[in-house]
């Protein structure tokens, strides 16, 4: 479509009706008219909003949630409060003309390097077995009580087949040597949380308070979480290493206890 080969637009009478509803219907139509906007235009704001939901919930702090989201909200929307504010600002756009036909064209060379991008990056697949030297295991209640009788540390990464930042982090970070000879005097976990509608994923997702992937969590020889150590996001090999020494360490008396230590399988 960036390229001319095809062009999808909407039915000439809906954008008639359209029209002449946003100039009878008053604000009552407007107010429609906007939310039937908002909807189509959910799938480009999809990933953006996940993005601030996941980091709004990593910070605990329901005020920089409201701030992030508000900045958001008028990001969006000040622009069109100015347009129809000062509505003679539009004389002043650029007209339409070729140099708009190259513009799409330079963003459909964008979109496609993107493509590009994120199709060779799904390759590395995660998988619960081994990745360059790390004896992965598949996550299990059952394998977490044994670390706990046997005072062994765990690293349990939570991870999702959809997910870039854990792609990279098992392209760039897992692969390093001194995390792989580090993770043998640990018990190397990886909870699957791909498919988020089963009720088994949301359970674990919620009792271990994951609020977005890849998140890594230490359990200490005490079989209790380091919440200290919990990282949201990408880590790198250097910031793991640190985070996986201190977890051998006897827990600090001033870190408190946790109780989102997962204890239900993710299939």
């Amino acid at each position: 479509s960036m390229f001319g080969l095809f062009e999808l637009q909407p039915p000439q009478f809906l954008v008639q009706k359209a029209t002449g509803l946003s100039s009878k219907a008053g604000y009552l139509g407007l107010f429609f008219l906007g939310a039937m906007v908002g909807v189509i235009a959910a799938p480009c704001l999809a990933p953006v909003v996940v993005v601030v939901l996941a980091f709004a919930g990593s910070s605990g702090d329901p005020l920089t949630g409201w701030w992030l989201f508000f900045a958001l909200g008028a990001g969006l929307g000040l622009p069109y409060i100015v347009l129809g504010m000062f509505s003679n600002l539009l004389t002043r756009l650029p007209k339409s003309g070729t140099w708009m036909v190259w513009v799409k064209r330079v963003f459909g060379v964008a979109l496609i390097a993107v493509a590009l991008w994120i199709t060779h990056t799904l390759w590395l697949r995660s998988t619960p077995t081994r990745i360059d030297g790390i004896a992965w295991q598949s996550y299990s209640p059952a394998l977490l009580a044994q670390a706990a009788a046997e005072k062994r540390p765990v690293l349990i990464d939570f991870y999702a087949d959809w997910c870039i930042p854990c792609k990279e982090m098992d392209k760039k970070t897992y692969p390093n040597q001194q995390v792989i000879e580090k993770s043998r005097r640990f018990l190397m976990l990886k909870a699957d949380l791909t498919h988020t509608s089963l009720p088994e994923v949301k359970q674990l997702a919620m009792q271990s308070q994951i609020f977005g992937v890849p998140t890594t969590v230490f359990i200490g020889a005490d079989g209790r979480e380091r919440a200290d150590l919990r990282q949201v996001g990408f880590v790198s090999s250097e910031e793991l290493l640190k985070a996986m020494n201190e977890a051998r360490q006897p827990t600090p008396t001033n870190v408190a206890p946790t109780s989102s230590t997962p204890n239900v399988p993710a299939k």
